[in-house]
Order: structure tokens, then C-alpha cells, then sequence
């Protein structure tokens, strides 16, 4: 029989009104009963610190803790200060948990007497529920394990944009007094990638590690989260500086210093590039990514894909007028339909007049499905036009806008 360890739960609340209930309600319908929920509310700005209070005074274990905003860095820090547990959690306030959350990540790292459990969750878009697994085997893994197993794929995997292991804090299960040191060494500038900064130190340095098939987090994923706005690239860019300045300090301390570091470069490289949008300036022959080469002007172009990059490439063609917009297209039409972008299936392209598709994405496996797609409606391959990744390129474009590729330090140069 385990024992009934306390266990921490930090919620940050910010303009989540109309999800906190929801929230806070299957956190107090756990099956396992000991725990303290911490409602951290970030600044008032709706009726949110009005729900919480009203759940407080229903259930003893919830904590309501009121700040000046701050940001998610600083709530989760002032939740720690009142955080009591042998055991420490997070759960954002717009998502929600199924009702043996904190029992399966209990039962997997108190039988283990594990630094850390980490286990998938679940994405919901209007209804839609997409089973999110861990991509490491299911099971226990020492400190020569973790080290062998884990962290040479943990935050590049070898395929560009994708993690070996995820960098959110909410489907994780954190030992405490271990974890409350990395916590408050981040930053509170740190306004971007603020789970990653938690996560990846402490799972360089975690003595052993729990991979759990459970899924019981529900991510809700907004439609204002689909759509993509930066309004000050440069402003991005210097938070995504204190982010990989940070992650930097912490890796150079490890003994596998040289395995993260490296793998910390791809992460970053595909940071700033889905953030600018592959560099898409006022003129296309400055752009990293040069979808257009070759194209004689008044081209018709499809984009496909709405992701980061389909948008920014929509946005650039619409805004500059050398080319003209044929259509846009993506196998998740609907969502994208959902989150107000004019969008259509992919099959609707044997309706459009076109001289070139072009492929707005850098994940080559992508690429490679939609291209044999494409082929088998019939599409001329000459037409098909992917991205192409060029890291030595790349490389040149990330030095031009002003970062140090050896400190992550950003100059604010910005001259696309």
C-alpha cells in the first residue's frame, strides 16, 4: 500500500472565466483525495477570481492566492510559496482533467520514489478529442537510463520541429524538493517557452524518470491559439533570447553538456523560424525560405498547409501583390475553418486554376504525405513545390537579425 502523499496542484488563472469552473471542478472530483489546490490569479480582469473564491469556500483543500499580473512564470512561483506537497503539479486554468489525473501520476512515481512522471494527454478542438502519447517507451528508467535513453532525443529528436519528450509541465508529476529550484531560477521575463524552461533542466538532471501510457489532461486547444499574429518580431525574438540563455546556463553545468547544447541549437533554430515565418520580408529574394523562386510575376500560388508558415506566406502574398493568391488549402480545413481562416480541403484543388502548390511546412515527413497525395488526384509533380531546409542557410539568415548562435544573445538588428 503506497502513502497517501500531499500533493500540490498550481493553477494560474487569467482571463479564463468561462473554463475555471470546468477547471477547478474535476480537480475537486479527483479519486485521490489528497491534495491542495493553489488558484493563483494573475490579476483580475474578469469574474475568474469571483469563481475561485466561490469553489474555496465550498472545498478546504483549494488555496486562492491573488497577485499583481505578472505573467505564468511569476504565478507559478507565487503558487510554490504556498505549496505544502510532497509532490507538485500544474494545470492551467482553461484546461481540465479526467477524474484519476493525479492517481495514475501518483501511483507511477510513488511506487518508483521517481524524481519525475511524465505521461500524454489529450487535445480537444471543438469537441474533437486527438489521444497525444509519450514518444519514449513506457516505463522506469535510472540516471544511466535517462542519460542513455532520454536525453539524447529529448529536445530534438532528429526531425526538425519535434521533441523526444514534451515540453509541458502539465502532464508531468514533480518531486518537490526537487523541482522548486529550477522553478524560481526562471526567469520572469521568460514570457515564451516558460514550460520548457522548467522541464528540460530538471529532466537533464533528474535521478530517474517514469514514462506512463495515461492520458487523463485535457489540453483545450482555443481557436485564438490556431491563428498566428506577431505584432513585434523584435520583441519575439528577445524573449525567445531569455528562454535559450536560460536553457544554455542550465545545460553547460551538465556532464552531457555537449549532447544538449547541440540539441538545444535545432530547438532554437526551429524557434526563430516558425516565428518569422521563414524570414518573409517586403522582398521575397530576401527570404530564407524562397518559395517563389523561378516564378514569373502574377503567378497563381496555392499555399498549402495553415500552420505558422502557411499564414505568414498568405499574409506576404496578399500584402506584396508580385503573385496572386490561387487558394488555400490543408488537411485540417475544418479547424482552420473553425479559427476564422478561409481554408479548404485538399481536394478542393482540382477545382482551382494554379500554376504552383507550394508546401508551407518544413516537416519533411509532412511533406512527403501531402506530396504523394497530390500525385495520386493527379497533380503534376512539376507543380509541387515543398519547402526545402538548409541549416547552413539557415544558419546565416538566424546571425543577420542579430543573434549570437553562441549565446542566444539577440542585438536587435532585424534587417528583413
Amino acid at each position: 500500500m503506497l502513502n497517501n502523499s500531499l500533493i500540490s496542484i498550481i493553477v494560474p488563472v487569467y482571463g479564463v472565466e468561462n473554463y475555471i469552473a470546468q477547471c477547478i471542478d474535476s480537480l475537486i472530483s479527483q479519486s485521490y483525495k489528497n491534495i491542495e489546490i493553489i488558484l493563483v490569479i494573475d490579476g483580475s480582469i474578469d469574474k475568474s477570481d469571483q469563481i475561485c473564491h466561490q469553489f474555496a469556500t465550498l472545498d478546504k483543500r483549494i488555496k486562492v492566492i491573488t497577485k499583481n499580473n505578472g505573467g505564468l512564470v511569476s504565478a507559478r512561483k507565487a503558487g510554490l510559496k504556498h505549496a505544502t506537497g510532497k509532490y507538485l503539479g500544474f494545470v492551467d486554468g482553461d484546461d481540465w482533467v479526467g477524474p484519476n489525473f493525479v492517481s495514475e501520476l501518483y501511483e507511477s512515481i510513488a511506487s518508483t520514489s521517481a524524481d519525475l512522471v511524465i505521461a500524454g494527454h489529450i487535445r480537444e478542438f471543438y469537441g474533437k478529442l486527438e489521444v497525444i502519447a509519450p514518444r519514449n517507451s513506457k516505463g522506469f528508467y535510472n540516471r544511466e537510463e535517462v542519460q542513455e535513453k532520454l536525453l539524447p532525443s529529448a529536445i530534438y529528436n532528429g526531425k526538425f520541429f519535434q521533441h523526444g519528450v514534451s515540453t509541458y509541465v502539465w502532464n508531468k508529476l514533480f518531486l518537490r524538493a526537487s523541482v522548486d529550484s529550477y522553478i524560481n531560477s526562471v526567469h520572469d521575463d521568460i514570457v515564451m517557452g516558460e514550460d520548457a524552461a522548467i522541464t528540460y533542466p530538471y529532466l537533464a538532471f533528474a535521478k530517474s524518470v517514469v514514462i506512463s501510457d495515461s492520458a487523463s489532461y485535457f489540453y483545450r486547444q482555443r481557436p485564438n491559439s490556431i491563428v498566428k499574429s506577431v505584432p513585434d518580431i523584435k520583441k519575439e525574438y528577445q524573449q525567445l533570447s531569455y528562454l535559450f540563455q536560460h536553457l544554455k546556463n542550465n545545460f553547460e553545468k551538465h556532464e552531457l553538456s555537449k549532447l544538449l547544447l547541440n540539441q538545444l541549437q535545432f530547438y532554437f533554430y526551429s524557434q526563430v523560424l516558425i516565428r518569422s515565418g521563414g524570414f518573409i520580408g517586403e522582398q521575397f529574394s530576401q527570404s530564407y525560405l524562397n518559395p517563389f523562386q523561378g516564378l514569373v510575376e502574377n503567378s497563381k500560388v496555392l499555399v498549402l498547409s495553415s500552420g505558422s508558415f502557411g499564414q505568414h506566406l498568405v499574409a506576404a502574398i496578399q500584402r506584396i501583390g508580385k503573385y496572386k493568391l490561387a487558394g488555400w488549402l490543408d488537411e485540417d480545413h475544418i479547424e482552420s475553418q473553425l479559427s476564422g481562416l478561409p481554408v479548404s480541403a485538399i481536394e478542393e484543388i482540382l477545382t482551382i486554376d494554379f500554376d504552383i502548390v507550394i508546401i508551407a511546412s518544413v516537416n519533411s515527413e509532412y511533406c512527403d504525405i501531402v506530396t504523394k497525395k497530390l500525385e495520386l488526384l493527379g497533380i503534376d509533380k512539376n507543380k509541387i513545390s515543398p519547402l526545402e531546409l538548409n541549416f547552413d542557410s539557415l544558419r546565416i539568415a538566424i546571425k543577420r537579425i542579430g543573434f549570437d548562435l553562441d549565446s542566444y544573445e539577440f542585438s536587435e538588428k532585424l534587417i528583413f
